[in-house]
């Protein structure tokens, strides 16, 4: 939707230039992710908190790995890694890292809870 131009990217933003600019790379690795954490869920990857946690962060790493790349790309005035990881990584990391923890803890929990739930039903 913000690809065709509805104001959903940030300061109200939208089009194909806002879509593929700075946070390109970002929406890309939001769709890869999803498959990802998808298909490790599909195999029973987010049942449990031990299993849930590292598949949150597996969906977290292909993020950055094809977010900050293409920050850096994207952005002249951003032209090593190290300048990418400061500005598309490093201020966001300990707040991911915090989301992966909270949903690999609840998740299961919502789990267990929707399968008691299925079990008293007749």
């Amino acid at each position: 939707m913000g690809a065709i131009g509805l104001p959903f990217y940030a300061n109200a933003e939208g089009g194909w230039s806002a879509a593929t600019g700075a946070t390109g790379g970002y929406l890309i690795g939001f769709i890869v992710a999803a498959w990802v954490v998808g298909s490790l869920a599909e195999r029973g990857q987010d049942r449990t908190v031990p299993s849930a946690i590292p598949a949150f962060l597996a969906g977290n790493a292909v993020i950055y790995i094809i977010g900050v790349p293409w920050l850096m790309a994207s952005v002249p005035a951003i032209d090593t890694m190290a300048g990418a990881l400061a500005a598309g990584f490093t201020p966001f990391v300990i707040g991911d890292l915090l989301k992966v923890v909270l949903a690999g803890v609840l998740l299961p929990v919502a789990w267990k809870i929707a399968d008691r739930t299925r079990s008293l039903k007749p």
